[in-house]
C-alpha cells in the first residue's frame, strides 16, 4: 500500500516538474514565473491567459491599481517608471514617459547621424548627375570659340594682307590697289560681317550669365542648408502662439503688434496691424503671382513704420516689382526701409517704378537698397535723382554691384551718385557697393571729391573692387 502511495506521489511530482519546466517563464517577462490563470477572456487584451506578477502589475496600471511589486521598487534606477505612481489620474503621461525612457539621447543622435548620412549621399548623387548634364550641354558648343576666331580671321583678311605685304612688293602700284580692294570690300560687307561676329560673341556671353546664375544658386543652396533646423516646427509653433495674441483684448494691441517676422506666404495675412514688418522670402520661389499677393498685403498695412522686404534671387521681374511699388508708395509715414532685390531679374522699367515709389517716402531716415546683379544702369540717374529729394535720410546703403554689362565702362553711375550725395546733406552713415560695375576712373575721382566734402559723415563703407 505504501509503495502504491509513494509511487502516486512520485508520479504527481514528475507532472509538477514537467509543468514547471515548460511554463515557468512568462513569454512577456522572461525572468518572471507564471503564477496565475486569467479566468475572463474579455480582459485578455494581449491574448495571454497565464500571467506572472508583472503582468498583473501592468494590467493594474490601466485601472490605476494601487500596488508596486517590492522587487520592482528595490531594483528601480533612474530609468524606472512606476506605473500609476505618483500621478494616478492620467494614463497618457505614463505612456509618454515609457517612450522617453526607451529612447535616450543616443537614440536620437544616431537617428540624426543616419539622416544626414543619407542626405549627403542623395545630394552628392544629384550634384554629380547635374554636373554631367551641364558638361554634356557645354561640350555641344565647344567649337564655338574656334568658330568665332575663324570668322574674325576671315573678316580681317589677315592672311591676304600678309601675303600682299610679303609677296607683292615688287609692284607698288599693284600692291597698293590690292590693299585698297580689301579695304573697299570691308566697307561694303562691314555691317553683315560685324553682325555675324557679334551674334557669335553674344552666344559666348550666355556662359558668363550661366556661371553667375550657378554662383547665385550655390549661395542659395548654402543658405538653405544654413537655415535648416529640425526644431523649426517648434519655433513655428511659438511664432503661432505670438501671432494668436491678435485675438486678445484691444488693450494688448499696442504692445503686441510692434514687430513681426514672416518667412512664408501663408503668414502674410498676419502682418497688417504691425508697425515693424520683416518679410524674408529669399528662400521661396517667387513670380508675378506671389508679387501680387505681397502687394495686396502691403496695401492693407496702415500702421507700418519700418519695413524689411527680402526678395533676392526671385523671378519677380519688372512686372512684379511694379505691383509691389504701387503699394509701397503709400507708406508716407515710413521711416526705415530695407529692400533687397538682388538678382531678381529687374531691368529699367522696374527701377523706374521703384524710383517713383521712393519719391513718395519723404519721411524716410534710413534706407537700404540692394539692387545688385540686375541690368539697371540706364535708370540709375532716375533713382538717384528721386533719392536726393528724400532730405531726411541719415543712413543710406546702396548696393549697385554688377548692374551693367561687364564689357562696357560707365562714367555716369558714379556721377549720378555724386550728384545725389551733394543734396543729401544729413547723411551720417553711408555704404555704397559698386563692386564689378565697371565705373570709369573719372567717375571715381568725382565721387571721392564729393565724399571728402560730406562734413557730417561719421561712417563710410565704399566697395570699389573689380571695377575694370
Amino acid at each position: 500500500m505504501n509503495q502504491i502511495c509513494n509511487q502516486s506521489l512520485l508520479d504527481a511530482s514528475a507532472k509538477d516538474s514537467k509543468f514547471t519546466e515548460k511554463y515557468i517563464q512568462c513569454p512577456t517577462h522572461p525572468k518572471k514565473q507564471l503564477i496565475l490563470l486569467k479566468l475572463s477572456d474579455e480582459d485578455v487584451i494581449d491574448g495571454q491567459a497565464l500571467k506572472c506578477l508583472d503582468c498583473i502589475y501592468e494590467q493594474s496600471y490601466n485601472t490605476f491599481f494601487p500596488y508596486i511589486p517590492l522587487d520592482v521598487l528595490l531594483k528601480s534606477d533612474s530609468q524606472t517608471i512606476f506605473k500609476g505612481w505618483p500621478i494616478f489620474d492620467d494614463s497618457q503621461i505614463y505612456q509618454d514617459l515609457f517612450k522617453i525612457s526607451m529612447k535616450p539621447y543616443s537614440f536620437y543622435q544616431e537617428q540624426i547621424k543616419t539622416f544626414f548620412k543619407q542626405l549627403k549621399s542623395q545630394i552628392n548623387y544629384h550634384i554629380e548627375l547635374k554636373e554631367n548634364q551641364i558638361i554634356q550641354n557645354l561640350n555641344q558648343n565647344k567649337d564655338l570659340t574656334q568658330l568665332i576666331l575663324d570668322e574674325y580671321n576671315l573678316f580681317s583678311c589677315k592672311d591676304q594682307l600678309k601675303d600682299i605685304l610679303l609677296n607683292q612688293n615688287d609692284d607698288f602700284s599693284k600692291q597698293n590697289q590690292m590693299l585698297k580692294d580689301i579695304l573697299k570690300d570691308n566697307k561694303i560687307n562691314y555691317a553683315i560681317k560685324k553682325a555675324k561676329i557679334q551674334n557669335l560673341i553674344n552666344k559666348t556671353k550666355k556662359y558668363d550669365t550661366i556661371l553667375n546664375t550657378y554662383n547665385l544658386q550655390q549661395q542659395k543652396l548654402i543658405k538653405i542648408i544654413q537655415n535648416f533646423d529640425i526644431f523649426e516646427p517648434f519655433q513655428n509653433s511659438q511664432n503661432s502662439q505670438q501671432i494668436s495674441l491678435r485675438q486678445q483684448p484691444q488693450k494688448c494691441v499696442d504692445e503686441s503688434f510692434k514687430r513681426i517676422q514672416v518667412n512664408n506666404l501663408q503668414d502674410l495675412r498676419n502682418c497688417q496691424d504691425f508697425q515693424n514688418i520683416k518679410i524674408d522670402f529669399s528662400q521661396i520661389s517667387l513670380g508675378v503671382e506671389e508679387s501680387e499677393q505681397i502687394a495686396n498685403l502691403l496695401e492693407n498695412c496702415n500702421s507700418v513704420q519700418e519695413l524689411s522686404l527680402n526678395l533676392s534671387c526671385s523671378m519677380i521681374g519688372d512686372q512684379g516689382i511694379s505691383l509691389i511699388c504701387n503699394s509701397l508708395q503709400k507708406f508716407t509715414n515710413i521711416t526705415k526701409l530695407n529692400l533687397n532685390l538682388s538678382s531678381s531679374q529687374i531691368k529699367e522699367q522696374g527701377i523706374k517704378s521703384l524710383s517713383q515709389a521712393i519719391l513718395q517716402l519723404q519721411n524716410i531716415t534710413s534706407l537700404n537698397l540692394k539692387l545688385g546683379n540686375n541690368l539697371i544702369e540706364k535708370e540709375v540717374k532716375s533713382l538717384t535723382d528721386n533719392l536726393s529729394k528724400c532730405q531726411k535720410i541719415t543712413k543710406l546703403t546702396l548696393n549697385l554691384e554688377k548692374i551693367n554689362n561687364s564689357f562696357t565702362v560707365n562714367a555716369q553711375i558714379a556721377n549720378n551718385i555724386s550728384d545725389m550725395l551733394q543734396k543729401l546733406t544729413l547723411v551720417q552713415n553711408l555704404t555704397i557697393n559698386l563692386k564689378g560695375s565697371r565705373i570709369s576712373s573719372d567717375g571715381i575721382q568725382d565721387l571721392a571729391r564729393i565724399l571728402h566734402n560730406l562734413k557730417g559723415l561719421s561712417y563710410l563703407n565704399l566697395d570699389l573692387r573689380n571695377l575694370k
